[in-house]
């Protein structure tokens, strides 16, 4: 709960920032508290990225003052920032992974003896002070490389202490994290909070801010709408400040659109050390959702079935032909498409344009229709609500909602029939995640077929028409989307079948 009493650490005051065509914030007011974890809530373009920017010091407000402990800032460089005592944690982790946990803790700021070289001793005594403080026994020399996730995210909220930060900014931290590692690092935000240290957490994951915030600010269109004590509100709320729409309007499951006509038959497919025995029909117009837990197989089989990755065994139809040469551009061309889970690193070209991207997949040969792949990034920038300049923006200056959308309108494109989605809402807002959703029904409405994965069960009750849940690379359930709730799914996904009476449904229950 929000301690009113705790002096004001941060005030931003009017903070503007403009830029040609947009308005990303708009006098908008910021205030923290020493010893708070304040949520920063938004859809993708609502600001927060901006301000953030701005209060680590690598952007400049083009009006508005910030106030650190009653005094004026003007904050000109990251350096700044640091210096002033505020820390950013950044979605990519800013590690370098071939040196040890101690160098990445006191990167530039290694202690020296007497004679100039580097006093290791006391170095390692400066490193693990910080990851004292937050409860943690690391390596110091072992290799960043070598850590989970978790721990290197535990590296670089060590490297932030070490620097004595005194506010520090999480952006989506638990985006790349598996669910059981997502609890220890909820732990200790919450410990350094305890410990007096003021924590801006940004997330897309509307229940993590109300188990891990004291306060929360909603920004919209570069304005902030409200800041409110979290225990004096719920989701709900939350989300009708965000985008103006109740949540009810926005997570409304239609009709279902699928038929009688298998589109995609897996048949037995395997793969050494990935899945086994895995077997289903997708039906035309279904919202087939796979709900397993990371390690479960769930991508390793959209990779499969893509022609990424060779199977051992079994066999796979596309309208009740089996396929015998499988390659992506042989699946490709008999209408399957594949949205990765990475969509930087697999879906993008960051350093292409918004056109060339939506056009990647249609490319034949090396001479080029300019006008034709206009008039199709035009249509499919239109369609898809992306919210950018032009199609000739940079694919790296959209929000991540909006790059998610340049990854399916580039498979939109090849007009597929069967269109696989994985985790195709990781890491975007609310606002975009509707977005998506209904265009996954909307293609099922015009008779396409959809797969998706996603660790995020509720989705996938909300948008599917049968989900299968995956444990171990194996499927051990079946269940019709109303005829199952998120309490069974997390059941089976994570293998604990037995504590529950709810059977799957039977085959001659599926179309």
């Amino acid at each position: 709960m929000r301690n009113e009493n705790n002096p004001v650490i941060i005030e931003m005051h009017r903070i503007s920032k403009f830029y040609p065509g947009v308005i990303a914030l708009d006098s908008v007011d910021f205030c923290i508290r020493k010893g708070e974890i304040h949520a920063l809530a938004g859809k993708n373009g609502a600001g927060k990225s901006t301000l953030i920017k701005i209060l680590g010091g690598s952007t400049q407000p083009d009006d508005g003052q910030i106030m650190l402990k009653g005094k004026e800032i003007v904050l000109h460089s990251p350096h700044d920032a640091i210096a002033n005592g505020i820390a950013i944690i950044s979605q990519e982790l800013m590690l370098i992974q071939e040196l040890s946990v101690m160098e990445n803790i006191l990167i530039g700021r290694l202690p020296h003896n007497a004679a100039g070289f580097v006093d290791w001793e006391a170095a390692k005594t400066v490193a693990a002070e910080p990851l004292k403080q937050l409860g943690l026994e690391l390596d110091l020399s072992a290799p960043v490389k070598t850590l989970s996730t978790a721990q290197q995210q535990a590296v670089e909220i060590a490297k932030a202490l070490s620097r004595h930060a005194e506010v520090i900014i999480m952006d989506e931290p638990t985006s790349s994290l598996p669910n059981r590692e997502v609890d220890h690092l909820l732990s200790t935000v919450r410990r350094l909070r305890d410990q007096g240290i003021t924590i801006v957490y940004i997330t897309h994951k509307l229940k993590e801010i109300f188990a891990i915030s004291d306060s929360i600010t909603v920004l919209r269109d570069g304005k902030n709408i409200a800041t409110l004590s979290t225990s004096e509100t719920n989701q709900a709320k939350i989300v009708e400040l965000m985008t103006g729409q109740s949540a009810d309007s926005m997570f409304e499951k239609g009709n279902s659109s699928s038929s009688d006509i298998p589109v995609l038959e897996v048949r037995d497919i395997s793969r050494k050390n990935a899945f086994s025995h895995i077997s289903f029909t997708l039906y035309k117009g279904e919202i087939l959702g796979f709900a397993g837990l990371l390690g479960s197989g769930r991508t390793e089989i959209l990779r499969a079935i893509f022609g990424c990755d060779a199977f051992d065994s079994g066999s796979i139809l596309i309208d009740g032909k089996e396929i015998k040469e499988f390659s992506v551009k042989e699946m490709i061309r008999r209408g399957i498409a594949l949205a990765p889970e990475d969509r930087k690193l697999q879906g993008l070209v960051l350093s292409m344009n918004i056109s060339d991207n939506i056009n990647l997949a249609t490319m034949s040969s090396a001479i080029r229709n300019m006008g034709k792949e206009k008039k199709t990034a035009i249509k499919l920038f239109d369609s898809m609500g992306v919210k950018a300049p032009s199609i000739k923006a940079l694919v790296s200056s959209l929000s991540g909602g909006n790059q998610q959308k340049i990854v399916i309108s580039k498979w939109l494109a090849t007009e597929p029939k069967v269109v696989l989605l994985d985790e195709p809402t990781r890491g975007i807002d609310i606002g975009a995640k509707s977005d998506i959703y209904t265009l996954v029904e909307k293609l099922a409405g015009e008779g396409v077929s959809v797969i998706i994965v996603s660790s995020e069960f509720p989705e996938l009750l909300r948008v599917c028409d049968r989900i299968l849940t995956l444990h171990d690379g194996e499927i051990n359930g079946e269940f019709l989307h109303n005829a199952v709730d998120e309490e069974t799914l997390v059941a089976y996904a994570s293998g604990s079948v037995a504590q529950y009476s709810v059977e799957p449904i039977s085959k001659s229950e599926v179309k």
